[in-house]
């Protein structure tokens, strides 16, 4: 019997497509349906159980699936078929939510690009607050068709010569200041006695709200309100001095949340929204965000955002993440950070700055697991993973291809990127495969003690994976159903 050459600790390395002379101790060539823990070693990954039937296959063909999560309401899942509806299910109750009647779907038609069809990469989500914002990518957002009230009674060049007139109520006067036309100009209404700062007479009054976001509210009867969230109207200057926000006219590629501001991603545009109340403010009302400044004579911090985050490189915003410093906006082929050497960001504070030059799969959000941020890049042949790490705003960041060592492994039809940071790890799915492929990394005291790649196989195709406290919930396409499953991931393996 031949002497033992050879003690391995334990299979925590995951996979390795390295060859055997240069994998090291504790690789393996596949892991299928494990997982890598600290305390247990690799064992097996927690068993999936069935929960309920969403329906046909069919019904949902090439749906984007999304969750719902919020602090005053359980776990929910819902999706939006292309020129359909939407649809949302309580994960708890496994019931079916009604749709109001009130409900309209046609937002979720409009398609202005050429060429193209909506699908699943056509739409994006967001939960804020005590709603869901829903994003059309292919909708182009145009201005509002309804123009500004009343008509210009009077013509001065300064605001003190306000008083040498006689008004009437409802007149409007013009103040021209400087000789160059437009630049400066204010709009005074004339009212109850006072002149009141006012818009421009005959002017878009703002975004045509049915081209921009939407918004997903479940009531609290159980059933859900779908339609158009509104915005604030422009109430005081004109086109130059208050003017369109940088996406009217173009397609709005993500949506997010910043500083308690509504975020949201044109091109190379980056723009946030004026504050929204405090959430203990709120009472029954939905919030409307509000893109225009309030006063053209004054400038305000609160005042909405508008950045351009072009360089020498042409670039697409497709996702944003916050740090320490500010906010990591990722391109398709360029990564930004926006930040205020103040501290606060306001409109005269906010910079932007590239910190990297990588190619980023742009229907993919990027996750943040701890302070790590990875994103995707694929090829013709697999996917890659990067890793981002920010060290701050005079320090170049670390960037490292966590995938390279399965260079082949992950196929490129990976369309959903998904992070669990109470057990640190991230997990990428197509929702034309039935694999789900996992990367964890376990730090105690701020040092790595393993990074393991391994993968888990379901009875379907995966439409979408999703944690909450601490449970796996995915939803399966098995053929002609599609179904529900979940799986704890804290198990004791002795006990459960």
């Amino acid at each position: 019997m031949p002497n033992v050459s050879q003690q391995i600790k334990s299979y925590l390395g995951g996979i390795s497509q390295q060859t055997d002379y240069e994998m090291q101790p504790g690789f393996l060539k596949d892991v299928i349906n494990g997982y890598p823990d600290i305390t247990y070693g690799l064992r097996k990954r927690p068993g999936l159980r069935y929960e309920f039937t969403l329906g046909d296959s069919v019904d949902y063909e090439g749906a984007y699936w999304f969750t719902i999560s919020q602090a005053e309401i359980p776990p929910h899942i819902a999706c939006i078929v292309p020129n359909g509806e939407v649809n949302v299910w309580n994960l708890i109750t496994r019931q079916k939510l009604t749709a109001s009647a009130a409900n309209d779907y046609s937002y979720l038609s409009k398609n202005d690009k050429p060429f193209t069809t909506l699908n699943r990469d056509s739409f994006k989500s967001l939960s804020i607050q005590n709603v869901t914002v829903v994003l059309n990518r292919n909708c182009r957002v145009q201005p509002s068709s309804v123009l500004t009230p009343g008509a210009i009674t009077e013509t001065v060049t300064t605001y003190g010569e306000l008083a040498e007139l006689t008004p009437e109520e409802g007149d409007i006067a013009h103040i021209t200041n400087t000789p160059e036309e437009g630049l400066d100009d204010i709009f005074m209404l004339y009212s109850d006695g006072a002149w009141n700062e006012c818009a421009k007479p005959g002017i878009s009054d703002g975004v045509d709200d049915a081209t921009t976001a939407h918004i997903l509210v479940i009531l609290p009867d159980g059933t859900f309100l779908f339609g158009s969230g509104g915005s604030v109207r422009r109430t005081v200057g004109d086109l130059v001095t208050n003017p369109n926000p940088s996406f009217v006219g173009s397609f709005l590629t993500n949506v997010f949340f910043y500083l308690n501001r509504v975020g949201l991603l044109s091109r190379d545009n980056i723009f946030l929204s004026q504050p929204l109340r405090p959430d203990n403010v709120i009472t029954d009302e939905i919030q409307k965000p509000n893109y225009f400044k309030v006063s053209s004579l004054t400038g305000s911090p609160a005042d909405p955002i508008d950045l351009n985050a072009s360089s020498v490189r042409a670039t697409a915003l497709t996702s944003v993440l916050p740090t320490v410093q500010g906010l990591v906006i990722f391109g398709d082929n360029e990564q930004f950070i926006l930040y205020s050497e103040q501290g606060v960001v306001t409109p005269n504070t906010a910079l932007i700055k590239s910190i990297s030059t990588y190619e980023m799969s742009p229907t993919v959000d990027a996750v943040q697991q701890g302070d790590e941020y990875y994103f995707i890049s694929k090829s013709q042949r697999n996917t890659r993973v990067f890793q981002l790490l920010i060290r701050g705003i005079n320090d170049s960041p670390i960037l490292n291809d966590v995938s390279k060592i399965i260079t082949d492994y992950i196929p490129n039809n990976v369309d959903t990127l998904t992070a669990n940071s109470q057990n640190q790890f991230i997990s990428l799915s197509s929702s034309k495969d039935d694999k789900m492929y996992m990367y964890r990394v376990y730090k105690e005291n701020g040092e790595v003690q393993f990074r393991s790649w391994y993968s888990w196989k379901v009875p379907g195709k995966v439409l979408i994976g999703s944690y909450f406290d601490d449970r796996f919930f995915s939803t399966i396409n098995c053929g002609s159903k599609i179904v529900i499953a979940s799986a704890l991931l804290s198990l004791v393996p002795e006990e459960d």
